[in-house]
């Protein structure tokens, strides 16, 4: 497991950003896991009405970061095709074509 992973379990760590490109660290398989599985470990202590609710409330609120988080790594993935190591290795006739599909595209 990547360490970001890891860090989100307990703590924020400072070293690692919560989320690496090259890395494995996906909002299915970890980066929020360590929020679930403590709200179900509070699940478990038989918490009180309101704390039941605040539990509720957290999980829902994980659902919905887990859904932003996705379509963020999407928008990366998008993004990454038109980085500009992508561009620079592109020969000069294969950049000139694709201007000239662009230009003709929008008539």
């Amino acid at each position: 497991m990547p360490p970001c992973c890891q860090c989100v379990t307990d703590r924020m760590c400072s070293t690692t950003p919560p989320y690496n490109a090259a890395s494995s660290c996906t909002p299915s398989n970890g980066i929020f896991s360590g929020g679930s599985q403590q709200l179900a470990r509070w699940r478990r202590e038989r918490p009180t009405d309101a704390q039941r609710r605040e539990l509720d409330r957290l999980e829902g609120q994980i659902e919905r970061l887990r859904a932003v988080l996705t379509d963020i790594l999407a928008l990366a993935e998008e993004l990454q095709q038109g980085t500009l190591e992508r561009v620079l290795a592109k020969s000069d006739l294969e950049l000139g074509l694709e201007a000239l599909l662009r230009m003709t595209k929008g008539r």
